[in-house]
């Protein structure tokens, strides 16, 4: 990995799957914070980081990054997103969504500097990993 590579969320982004399908949530949410350090913008870094913290309880979080998700993408739903060939056989990344409330939200306004603090510095469980 070059840490010049304008595509590293996508690395981090992967490993953050990998990490929810093998139930290593407290890793996931690790990786998609570096991935959402290195690009923002991009929504499936909140579908990853919703699901991680829905899994954990970490209700407060998982709906911040939920709500960014929708913020991003308004039209988003699970169910496009499988229709989309996304994902559709990782059961445990949909129901983790589906614990964040995607399917039951609807956009409202954030402060996108906001929602971005408080998932880059919310705690990871790893001692000086943010």
């Amino acid at each position: 990995m070059s840490p010049v590579d304008p595509r590293l969320h996508l690395t981090f982004l992967g490993m953050a799957s990998a990490h929810i399908e093998l139930r290593r949530f407290d890793e996931a949410i690790v990786a998609g914070k570096k991935a959402l350090r290195q690009n923002s913008s991009y929504t499936p870094i909140y579908r990853v980081l919703a699901s991680a913290f829905a899994h954990l309880g970490r209700d407060a979080e998982a709906r911040e990054a939920a709500a960014r998700l929708l913020e991003l993408d308004p039209a988003y739903t699970i169910s496009t997103w499988i229709a989309r060939g996304a994902q559709s056989n990782s059961k445990l990344y949909i129901e983790g969504l589906r614990k964040a409330g995607v399917a039951r939200m609807s956009p409202r306004k954030l402060c996108a500097n906001e929602v971005i603090e408080c998932l880059l510095l919310a705690p990871t469980g790893h001692a000086g990993v943010v």
